[in-house]
């Protein structure tokens, strides 16, 4: 039998940096971030951040990608975070793996 065990860490970031997550609103929002991740099979670790970015420490099942769980965000569209300062403010990581620069050789080839 085999065990997986994959763990990642994920930064949500809002559009352009701005500190539009209010303080009294956070809570809210990262329980509803974990209430995602359970709905998608991922385990939630940890949920946390600022005004303008969000952090995800999740565990994922065996058989999904990290892709996919990335693509898994908060969304400001909910009824439960209805706050006018959210609406269109969290986005996607920038950058993914397929528009990465290339890692320098740590072989020396």
């Amino acid at each position: 039998m085999s065990y997986v065990s994959s763990h990642f860490h994920i930064v949500y970031s809002t559009k352009e940096r701005v500190p539009s997550i209010p303080e009294e609103l956070q809570p809210k929002l990262w329980a509803y971030t974990a209430g995602i991740a359970a709905n998608h099979g991922i385990r939630a670790l940890a949920i946390g951040g600022i005004e303008d970015h969000v952090h995800a420490l999740i565990s994922l099942p065996a058989i999904m990608s990290i892709a996919e769980a990335a693509q898994m965000k908060p969304s400001p569209r909910i009824s439960m975070i209805s706050h006018s300062t959210l609406k269109s403010k969290i986005c996607h990581p920038e950058r993914s793996a397929s528009n990465l620069p290339p890692l320098p050789s740590l072989m020396g080839a």
